[in-house]
Formats: C-alpha cells, sequence, structure tokens
C-alpha cells in the first residue's frame, strides 16, 4: 500500500506538491521495484484519464482499464487503484470545471507588457516572462503565478494578501510595489515602496521582511538571502527598457544579451572577467547593441552569419 494520502497523490500527480513533498514520494518509489510498479500504475491510469476527450458525456475507457490494471492487483491495491480513479474523475470533470478560468498573459523577446487586474493592481511584464491569475472577486487572497520578470504595484487591500509564487518562493503583500525576478532557479525580490514577506515554503522560519530599498533572494532549495540594500536606479532601468551594468564581467552582460534577443555571441575567453559598466537599450537593434558595447570599452566584434564574434 502506499504510504501516502490521497490529496497528496493527487497533488504530486498534478505537479503541486512542494520540491520536497516531491522528492519524498519520489524516495518511496526508488525504494523498491514493488513501490515503483504501484505508483507508475497509477501515473498510467492518470495518464490515461487526461486523454480523454472533452466532448460533452466523454467517460474513460473503464473496460480497457479493467483489462489492464485491476486483473493484476490483489485485493488492497485495487483498492487504492479505485480511490485513485475517483480522484483523477474529481479532478478532470469536477475541479477545473468550477475553477475561475486562469487568464495568461506573456512577453517575448524584447517585448514588455502591462497587466490590468480587476484589484487595481498593475503587473509589467519584463521580456520572456509570464503570469497567470484568475478574477479576485469572491476570493479571501489574491493570488498570480510569476515565471520571469515584473514589477508590481498591488493596489492596497488589507482584508486579501496579494500573493506570488515562483519556482523558488512565495512573496506576499498587501499593498507595495516590487520587482520580482524568477529566473535560472533563482528568483530575486526588489522593494520600491511599502512592505514585503519573501520566504521558500520549504524553510518556513526563515522568513524576511523587506522595506523600500531593500533586496532579497531565494535559490532553488535554499533558505533566502539576508536581506541588503538595493539599487534602485538600476532595478528600475528595465521599466525604461534599459538595463545597467556597473563593474560586471562582461561574460555576464553577454550572457544577459544572448537571453534578450536569443542569439548566440562568442566571446573571446581572455575578456571573460573583465569588468564593465555599461547601458544596454535592449529596444535597439542587436547590431547596434553589439557595436555600442564593443566600442565603449575598446574591443572590436564581427559578425558571421547570425553569430557574433567578440575580440580585443
Amino acid at each position: 500500500m502506499i504510504p501516502f494520502s490521497d490529496e497528496q497523490i493527487a497533488k504530486y500527480l498534478s505537479n503541486e506538491l512542494t520540491e520536497r513533498e516531491k522528492e519524498k514520494i519520489d524516495e518511496w518509489k526508488s525504494a523498491s521495484a514493488s513501490n515503483r510498479t504501484q505508483l507508475e500504475s497509477i501515473i498510467s491510469l492518470w495518464d490515461t484519464a487526461i486523454k480523454v476527450p472533452e466532448a460533452e458525456g466523454a467517460k474513460p475507457n473503464w473496460n480497457a482499464f479493467e483489462a489492464t490494471y485491476i486483473k493484476k492487483q490483489d485485493s488492497s491495491y485495487l483498492s487504492y487503484i479505485a480511490t485513485t480513479a475517483c480522484i483523477v474523475i474529481a479532478v478532470f470533470f469536477g475541479f477545473f470545471n468550477s475553477t475561475p478560468n486562469v487568464t495568461t498573459a506573456e512577453t517575448l523577446l524584447g517585448e514588455t507588457k502591462t497587466i490590468q487586474l480587476s484589484d487595481g493592481s498593475t503587473i509589467r511584464l519584463n521580456y520572456l516572462s509570464q503570469i497567470e491569475y484568475h478574477d479576485f472577486s469572491d476570493a479571501n487572497e489574491r493570488r498570480v503565478k510569476l515565471r520571469g520578470e515584473a514589477f508590481f504595484e498591488v493596489a492596497s487591500d488589507k482584508t486579501k494578501p496579494f500573493i506570488i509564487e515562483t519556482n523558488e518562493s512565495v512573496t506576499t503583500v498587501l499593498g507595495t510595489k516590487f520587482h520580482l525576478k524568477s529566473r535560472k532557479e533563482k528568483t530575486e525580490l526588489v522593494v520600491t515602496e511599502g512592505k514585503v514577506s519573501f520566504e521558500n515554503p520549504s524553510f518556513p522560519n526563515q522568513k524576511r521582511i523587506l522595506t523600500k530599498g531593500q533586496k532579497s533572494a531565494i535559490h532553488k532549495g535554499k533558505q533566502p538571502e539576508d536581506v541588503s540594500d538595493a539599487n534602485l536606479t538600476f532595478a528600475n532601468a528595465w521599466l525604461k527598457n534599459q538595463l545597467i551594468f556597473k563593474q560586471t564581467r562582461l561574460s555576464k552582460i553577454v550572457s544577459e544579451i544572448e537571453t534578450i534577443y536569443n542569439t548566440k555571441i562568442t566571446l573571446k575567453s581572455s575578456l571573460n572577467e573583465t569588468k564593465v559598466t555599461a547601458v544596454i537599450h535592449y529596444k535597439k537593434p542587436l547590431d547596434k547593441v553589439i557595436e555600442n558595447l564593443t566600442s565603449s570599452i575598446g574591443l572590436s566584434y564581427k559578425k558571421q552569419g547570425d553569430r557574433f564574434f567578440i575580440t580585443d
């Protein structure tokens, strides 16, 4: 018998567990071949359910399920499979039908976008970012999910906390302004107004409280970094389609340009650690950005096809 609750299994199948909760189930699965077989059978059931046609009246293929699973299982496991089947059907034919429609907004390379929420809050997405949210009218909280980078101006409502989830963090506010960036398994927070709670759910006793002009960060699987002072001029630069670098490794600047423009730039290895202060205007054409960067620090570049090469 699987030593986890029905709710835990359902959340595991729908990828809603925390990293630590998922690890516990994965550890149990790896403990024996029998455990692995049981969990894989339930995963197969889940996969079968999500392939059910959406036409009205459509039902899972129970005959196929019985032939594949039930005849091979003992009575105790059969009971668990039946329970799990109920969870699958409840999720797909009940829960999703009663959940408010989720709205998704996203940006492409070099693009920014402003979203106005129903509560009066505003979200400005930076390039290659995505936000998910729904109508907060009948909810007791305002919850959104972020991938990428955004600037939040949260309308004040002391009865409904505003909660932002990323892969690494949970940020909670009542009404404030702040930057949140979640890329490459790291979430960074800079507060420009008000007070913000910042935490990794896996470390509930390590919450950080930030106020105006402060910053913190969370790396995947780690507790939040200590709160420190932030440079708001640098943090706000992308709102003007700029990136400001101060004594930053050239290799890091090049990597950022590669991400923004979805391109490949080859930097001479001896230049990787060169410290550079520069302003990148990423609404400009890539050729112009490379030209301005290299000329400002006395370097040269050449272009072959779609590839750039920076040398001294």
